[in-house]
């Protein structure tokens, strides 16, 4: 979905230069996007340019000097999470292109989504007003390396030994995660759960501890050690259900292309607020416990937590609905969400926008 902007054949793209952060963790939240873009455009040349460093207008001299790079000027300075880019397309045409990975639904930067031809949204939450030219994207996992897809997609035919797992950290609403494990505690058959307290806590450190606390109190095992992702991953493809909670803003964690990759009978909390380009549909790619929670992430109603055994517990029965369920996410994962899917939306709207040159300037 585009929204705003009409749809229009145009060359493919020459090149793609990215605005380099000199932060990791920008860094880290543009990797899934750029790996994809490489996977989409082989031929294309790829390449960074420094943001801020010492020595930066030496290198922005250099830079203009190289072929065609006085039209590659970058919005400045750039919000967290949001990676800028300048494409040009085969018939000389620059695009200005910028990818906002974070959370929230709101634009983490304004001044970007002014300045790009296209701006890509993850978390997108399809009830926002957002401007002309912002466009859904999948939140993609900058963790994700090949490796660690080859390894997701070897689990798919892993033996299931739990009913369900359910390891997740308390963050997002410390007592909507409470309720749901002690929901989840009352679940007959093979459960594993796992309440992971973070380390790195701030102003919730009281907080947690209690929660901690609480949980160990009913039985529910808790660790401030992170799990292994490899251990993890291994975990959750052994376990016939697997329950994926929202994330922080009730985004779409980063978890959600792990399972999808896996294939796992995957089960949402909730129908989730984000909409990614092609939407993931419930009872199609995931099963739903339909918790109504608010938008500030606090609790659902209590009647809502009391109704989980009950659910899952139909949907344990129900062999032939897990299996759809296991098959639809994998098949969504290698259509839409894997890096090379992601990649190909990607240049397919930008070869899109229309040209607005004068005549002249083609």
């Amino acid at each position: 979905m585009l929204r705003g902007k009409q749809v229009s054949r145009t060359a493919s793209i020459r090149r793609v230069v990215a605005r380099r952060s000199t932060e990791f963790e920008d860094e880290y939240y543009q990797n899934y996007y750029r790996r994809g873009l490489r996977a989409a455009i082989p031929e294309a040349c790829f390449s960074s340019f420094p943001s801020t460093s010492r020595g930066v207008r030496s290198l922005q001299r250099r830079w203009r000097r190289w072929r065609g790079e006085e039209r590659a000027g970058f919005a400045f300075p750039a919000a967290a999470h949001v990676g800028q880019y300048r494409v040009e397309l085969r018939n000389g045409r620059w695009l200005k292109v910028a990818i906002d990975a974070h959370d929230a639904p709101v634009l983490r930067d304004p001044g970007a989504a002014d300045w790009a031809d296209l701006y890509f949204k993850s978390n997108f939450w399809p009830e926002y007003n957002y401007p002309p030219g912002v466009a859904p994207i999948v939140n993609g996992n900058g963790e994700l390396s090949p490796e660690n897809l080859r390894e997701l997609r070897s689990l798919r035919t892993r033996e299931k030994t739990h009913d369900l797992v359910f390891v997740s950290r308390l963050w997002g609403g410390i007592e909507h995660n409470c309720r749901l494990f002690e929901a989840l505690r009352k679940l007959p058959g093979k459960v594993r759960l796992l309440a992971v307290i973070p380390a790195e806590s701030g102003t919730y450190g009281r907080e947690l501890e209690r929660a901690a606390i609480r949980l160990e109190k009913a039985g529910i095992p808790c660790t401030r050690k992170l799990v292994p992702k490899t251990q993890l991953w291994r975990e959750l493809a052994a376990s016939r259900l697997v329950l994926l909670r929202a994330g922080k803003h009730l985004c779409l964690p980063w978890r959600t292309l792990d399972l999808l990759a896996m294939g796992s009978c995957l089960v949402m909390e909730a129908d989730p607020r984000p909409q990614w380009p092609t939407p993931l549909e419930k009872n199609v790619h995931f099963a739903s416990l339909d918790l109504r929670r608010p938008e500030d992430t606090g609790p659902a109603p209590a009647e809502d937590y009391e109704a989980i055994p009950d659910r899952l517990g139909a949907l344990l029965e129900n062999a032939t609905q897990r299996t759809s369920l296991a098959a639809a996410a994998q098949y969504y994962f290698e259509e839409y969400a894997c890096p090379e899917a992601v990649g190909r939306y990607l240049c397919t709207l930008i070869q899109s926008l229309p040209d607005s040159r004068p005549d002249h300037e083609h």
